[in-house]
């Protein structure tokens, strides 16, 4: 359709300009190209946002683990110690009270593997309920007890191996 004052050869020409249905049509191509390297690309950077998001969390969840299991096998063996030198010394109370404490461990790492929590978010989410923190305080207690036990004993030792050896140098002829 021609307007007013228009050149109709000029009309008749753009109909049949191939180069312009050409540009026209490249140009829808470019932009759906474009359109379609843009979603690839959030796609993409979305996708490995994810992945260092999830292995950063496994690191930090690793090593919380991995923390916590060293300090709970250090009180298990803490306690055992304490349950094998009280037991074979005839101190019942150290003795029931370390099996208590290994208890509480035992059940501590029931609730962790069951869980899947740190025993830090799971005191930050119940409030402190048994935690590695204060089992230790308490086996540190009895590990004292223990010691001074053990250095009670040996010093008796040493007095009666000095007693025994002043004993023997008297009735040796001379």
């Amino acid at each position: 359709m021609a307007t007013a004052g228009a050149n109709p050869s000029a009309n008749i020409d753009d109909v049949f300009d191939e180069e312009a249905e050409e540009d026209v049509i490249e140009g829808k191509q470019w932009m759906k190209l474009r359109k379609s390297r843009v979603k690839e690309g959030y796609r993409e950077g979305i996708s490995k946002g994810q992945d260092l998001t999830v292995q950063e969390g496994f690191n930090n969840g690793y090593r919380s683990a991995a923390e916590e299991a060293c300090q709970l096998g250090q009180l298990r063996g803490s306690l055992c110690a304490i349950i094998s030198h009280s037991s074979r010394k005839g101190q019942g109370g150290s003795q029931k009270e370390a099996e208590i404490l290994l208890e509480e461990v035992v059940h501590l790492e029931q609730e962790l593997r069951t869980h899947g929590q740190s025993a830090k978010m799971q005191e930050q989410k119940t409030g402190p309920n048994i935690t590695i923190a204060h089992l230790q305080r308490k086996a540190n207690e009895l590990l004292e007890i223990t010691c001074a036990s053990l250095k009670s004993e040996k010093v008796e030792r040493k007095t009666d191996v000095d007693t025994t050896q002043n004993e023997t140098d008297q009735t040796e002829p001379g």
